[in-house]
């Protein structure tokens, strides 16, 4: 059996708060061997019990979903890459807003209090993300959506739109070098 590698990304803070969906190509595929509860698990080792919800035909992670988010400081931008593992397990892999891999804390420890406990869930203070009052776009980070007019040949990564990909759909050498303008 074919174990698909997806990933999410998390690029809308309104949708961002609460749940995270599951692509529907995903649950269509494998929503069968689904559980109420799914494993994430992170490369140190650490396993996350997460409830699913189903509502309206579509799948979230819900119950266990936001410790998740502010134990690793996931913040809007992040991405995060799932490996159905089969059985309701994921592997689960962060990357930050430079595109690199996060350094995953060790588990979060029940002796702790709540005090330190929050110390863990705060972003390092180049991944904060200022945001401006409701309905005013950010001024020092406003995104330029006209294409330059000489782009750069290099140092440049496209990245793929979400959905299910195959390792080979995957690697470098079937990504476009830049998008054609």
């Amino acid at each position: 059996m074919f174990l698909p590698l997806y990933f999410i990304f998390c690029s809308y803070l309104t949708n961002f708060g609460i749940l995270q969906h599951i692509p529907n190509e995903f649950v269509t595929e494998h929503g069968a061997n689904l559980g109420d509860i799914v494993l994430l698990e992170v490369p140190n080792g650490v396993v996350w019990k997460i409830k699913l919800l189903n509502s309206s035909g579509m799948v979230w992670l819900n119950e266990g979903w936001n410790k998740f988010k502010e134990y690793y400081s996931i913040a809007c931008g992040y991405f995060l890459l799932f490996r159905y593992k089969g059985n309701s397990q994921f592997s689960v892999f962060i990357f930050d807003l430079s595109a690199s891999e996060i350094e995953y804390p060790p588990g979060p420890n029940e002796d702790m209090t709540p005090e330190n406990r929050s110390v863990l869930c705060v972003p390092p203070e180049e991944n904060r993300i200022n945001l401006p009052p409701p309905g005013e776009p950010p001024k020092e980070n406003r995104v330029n959506l006209t294409p330059p007019d000489d782009p750069p040949e290099e140092d440049v990564i496209y990245l793929p739109p979400p959905g299910i990909y195959t390792m080979e759909e995957l690697s470098l050498s079937s990504m476009p070098s830049r998008p054609k303008v």
